[in-house]
């Protein structure tokens, strides 16, 4: 669940926008659906990554060369007394292996990104998502609808994290428990790995909450456009 942009087949992105053209026949609400391949840069995170890694890399280095008795002279009985203590790791080395550990560490946390969430705290998770659902709600023109009534659905797939956002004629009408609603669908989609289904299930939850409350209009025309938003790699 890494590339936002191989995860989701052509097919997959028309059965989206097909699901969405579908619904906005039958609410006037103007519906997106983005996604993400992450949210944020999480560079603390990948300096972490390479602390840790760095240390563990001088462990090791020490290690092996403080174990090495390989000089020792041995006797029938075993092995003598008679060897000379281990080198230990000069300043040079330490600071070879401590940099190669640090630079190794960066590499493994920006390219496998369950090590990488492993230090990221998922408060700064959902603030990096909010911020780039906002960010995708104004970049896309969904706050610039006619009577309001533009809905983002909003996946960012490292987080593994789901926002709807509403725009003010929306959010009149129970707009809250819309959002909730449609979040949820799509989070349980998620869970189960099924991408498509995710937006599929939003979609289907907002068209059937707001084709009574906020019908299509006899002449209601498309304003955005029903393909799916990819980013790579965020916003």
């Amino acid at each position: 669940m890494g590339d936002a942009n191989s995860l989701f087949s052509d097919g997959d992105r028309e059965r989206i926008a097909t699901a969405v053209a579908s619904a906005e026949t039958q609410t006037a609400a103007e519906i997106v659906c983005a996604v993400a391949s992450e949210s944020g840069r999480y560079d603390r995170a990948e300096g972490i990554c390479g602390i840790v890694t760095a240390v563990f890399s001088l462990a090791v280095a020490n290690f092996v060369l403080l174990s090495d008795f390989s000089g020792a002279e041995s006797t029938g009985d075993g092995v003598s007394h008679g060897w000379s203590d281990p080198v230990g790791l000069g300043l040079l080395g330490q600071v070879m292996a401590v940099c190669v550990g640090y630079v190794l560490g960066n590499l493994l946390g920006s390219y496998c990104h369950p090590l990488r969430r492993f230090f990221v705290l998922q408060r700064e998770m959902d603030e990096e998502v909010a911020r780039s659902a906002s960010r995708v709600f104004l970049s896309q023109r969904v706050s610039a609808t006619r009577c309001a009534g533009g809905v983002l659905v909003y996946v960012s797939l490292f987080e593994r994290s789901v926002v709807v956002l509403a725009d003010d004629g929306v959010m009149q009408h129970d707009g809250q428990s819309l959002v909730e609603a449609a979040r949820d669908r799509a989070e349980n989609a998620l869970r189960a790995g099924k991408w498509v289904d995710a937006f599929a299930d939003a979609v289907g939850e907002i068209a059937e909450r707001l084709r009574q409350t906020l019908p299509a209009a006899g002449e209601d025309v498309d304003e955005l456009q029903n393909a799916l938003r990819v980013f790579h790699p965020r916003p």
